[in-house]
């Protein structure tokens, strides 16, 4: 089977030069026209609702805070998922959206205005956040070890990280 293959090839080689030629601008034409992202973007469907409370602890948060925005967000349609998070000074409600919604924003507004709508928070709570959740990834990382004898100089140069975010 290889073998009439390869004495056409030989046989008629203008042929296969044009052939080779067809390939090759293929080739070239579908390189130049591939689309390329370096850093690809992209809406996640997640908002995200925050309300620091400094000095309250988990427990005070929760009861405070955590509860009132999730009572004030179970009428908010197209929520796929609500997930809660009481943290020593500051609480945040993270609700996950349907697939299916086609207005994000629309839908950020009425967490916006419920969470609005909410009578009263405790007194040292600080300004609720409502956003969107973007992406924010971690480019360039990078470490420098210096020597690790107790001299002032290592003890300045013993570890420098510097990272770059994008987001």
């Amino acid at each position: 089977m290889l073998r009439p293959f390869l004495r056409w090839t030989i046989a008629n080689a203008p042929a296969m030069n044009i052939l080779l030629v067809a390939v090759l601008a293929a080739g070239i034409y579908c390189a130049a026209t591939l689309r390329r992202e370096s850093f690809p973007e992209f809406d996640l469907e997640v908002i995200m609702v925050t309300v620091p409370y400094p000095g309250a602890t988990p427990e005070e948060v929760e009861n405070g805070i955590i509860q009132r925005i999730e009572e004030a967000l179970q009428s908010i349609e197209g929520v796929r998922k609500m997930t809660s998070t009481a943290n020593e000074g500051f609480g945040m409600v993270i609700l996950e959206l349907q697939s299916n919604i086609r207005n994000v924003d629309r839908t950020l507004n009425e967490v916006k205005e419920a969470v609005d709508r909410i009578p009263s928070f405790p007194e040292f709570a600080e300004n609720r956040v409502v956003q969107r959740a973007k992406i924010q990834e971690t480019i360039i990382s990078i470490g420098i070890l210096g020597p690790q004898d107790d001299s002032v100089e290592s003890a300045l140069a013993h570890v420098l990280v510097f990272s770059v975010y994008f987001g």
